[in-house]
């Protein structure tokens, strides 16, 4: 979108060849227009939708039909923590709306599912202090204790992407 991440992301895919459009609720350029050369964000088009909308989604992927598509909306742990309603509406419906969009775009043009990159987080973890002593990191084995709601939600973004794939095909790295 047009957060920061999302504005480097696009720099870099501008600079490679490849034609983007960028997803976000409302039109805020401030942050595009300090990465992008105007040139650069002539190329861009964007599609203003509600991520937890699935109809507004499923309509901008279809009408943009992607390659593949790098999903970075979401909101942070203070944000999620005043507002939980808003946070899992993003977070995780977003994410669900993003995997089902890239479902429906293969079921149209009957081609295999558009790969989706997602922004998960080291949230999903928790502490190291909740795992075993000596362990950098605990195994995919290891149940996870994430510690706040935001951590949460992106485990769950995880298991969806990965049913996702079970599911229906869709490939997914987060």
């Amino acid at each position: 979108g047009q957060g920061f991440l999302g504005a480097y992301v696009l720099r870099r895919l501008l600079r490679r060849g490849s034609v983007v459009a960028f997803m976000d609720v409302a039109e805020n350029l401030g942050i595009l227009q300090q990465v992008l050369a105007p040139e650069e964000l002539a190329k861009v088009e964007a599609i203003y939708a509600d991520i937890a909308d699935s109809a507004a989604v499923a309509a901008g992927v279809l009408r943009f039909g992607p390659t593949s598509i790098i999903h970075l909306a979401g909101v942070q742990i203070p944000t999620v923590r005043g507002n939980p309603i808003l946070g899992a509406s993003v977070n995780v419906t977003g994410t669900v709306n993003i995997l089902e969009a890239a479902r429906v775009l293969a079921e149209k043009k009957q081609l295999p599912p558009v790969p989706v990159c997602y922004a998960s987080s080291a949230a999903v973890l928790g502490p190291p202090s909740d795992y075993a002593a000596g362990a950098s990191l605990p195994a995919e084995r290891d149940y996870h204790r994430p510690r706040t709601l935001y951590g949460v939600f992106k485990l769950c973004n995880e298991g969806t992407a990965r049913l996702f794939w079970q599911d229906h095909g869709v490939p997914s790295a987060g």
